[in-house]
């Protein structure tokens, strides 16, 4: 669900990178994709921050506690997500730029590398079982995603190779925050019951999206932000 959520806001983002492209504006599109980068990475590490943290609370209300040690697979699958969706919107610069060959063959042979790996950490003498399986997806992923596109993507637009990791650095360090908090409060109460793993949500989640609001984005932001909402409402006054 995350990332079918992820995809889908980083396409709708395609058509002003195609627009900017086309009339040649490199600098537009560098802030353009370095704020879409950042602002995702924000939004995503809220829900993903949630599940990793909560994830034995999740388990064990939602499936009981014979699911709870299924809890390392959660964050293994889940946690490295906060890097490897907020730059989706790099992938747009392959085909605006008509540049598809080169990640196209990184794609394949990290694809035959991710099923190499599993097959060694999933072996049942290492004793890692699920775990194994669901870290190899999460190593192979992030060394094509957090690595080789942004730089790639760089590369594409002729700039510099490291332009695009400060801007991944925003998901990263929300998601510590929420994983932080989270530690926190189960250190003081006990989730017994879906009513207070929902209050536990809630309080994180809008003490977090204050923080981010106040202390993590920049005032180009917030206009860019007020601007799109304000623009939505007049978009639906339109069509009502």
């Amino acid at each position: 669900v995350l990332r079918s959520l992820a995809q889908m806001i980083s396409s709708t983002l395609t058509p002003p990178i195609m627009d900017r492209y086309a009339k040649n504006d490199i600098d537009g599109i560098v802030r353009f994709v370095g704020r879409a980068i950042r602002l995702i990475g924000l939004s995503i590490a809220l829900p993903l921050g949630l599940l990793c943290g909560f994830s034995t609370s999740i388990l064990n209300l939602w499936l009981g506690n014979d699911f709870v040690n299924l809890s390392s697979v959660i964050v293994l699958l889940s946690a490295h997500l906060c890097v490897n969706l907020a730059i989706l919107p790099i992938f747009s610069l392959n085909i605006i730029a008509k540049k598809v060959k080169v990640p196209g063959m990184v794609t394949l042979i990290m694809g035959i590398m991710n099923v190499l790996l599993a097959v060694i950490l999933g072996y049942p003498e290492l004793g890692l079982g699920l775990n194994g399986i669901a870290m190899a997806g999460a190593i192979v992923l992030s060394l094509k995603n957090a690595i080789f596109t942004p730089i790639y993507g760089a590369h594409i637009l002729k700039q510099r190779k490291l332009l695009f990791f400060p801007s991944m650095l925003a998901g990263i360090a929300g998601f510590l925050i929420i994983i932080v908090s989270i530690f926190i409060v189960l250190k003081f109460f006990k989730i017994t019951n879906i009513f207070e793993l929902l209050t536990a949500f809630v309080c994180i989640s809008l003490g977090y999206m204050v923080l981010a609001w106040t202390l993590v984005l920049n005032k180009d932001d917030k206009i860019w932000i007020l601007a799109r909402i304000k623009s939505f409402g007049i978009d639906r006054k339109s069509v009502v």
